[in-house]
């Protein structure tokens, strides 16, 4: 194996990145947001940090073509099943049992 195969990363950068994503994430809590603006900007500095952490601890930065299209088509897959989910997640599942009744 050749020294050549990973350049090098700053560990301690993406740590520091990580930190400061986990305050704002905590510190947006504080502000008293309404619950769909707060959930989302929840998520997205997650999604933010999880990319983060995959591109550079777990090394996909650096790999090829065909282990992104992997991880990018499970992720587009994941985001499929969860929005057609989301009816019966943040609705009453059993509403329409209720209304015939």
């Amino acid at each position: 194996m050749t020294d050549a195969a990973h350049p090098k990363v700053n560990a301690i950068s993406i740590f520091l990145w990580l930190a400061v994503l986990t305050a704002a994430e905590v510190g947006v809590v504080y502000l008293h947001l309404s619950p769909v603006v707060l959930a989302a900007l929840l998520v997205g500095t997650a999604v933010v940090k999880a990319l983060l952490v995959a591109s550079y601890f777990m090394h996909l930065k650096f790999e090829g073509k065909l282990i992104l299209w992997m991880v990018g088509g499970t992720m587009i897959l994941a985001t499929f099943f969860l929005l057609m989910l989301w009816p019966d997640i943040v609705g009453d599942p059993w509403a329409w049992v209720m209304a015939e009744g």
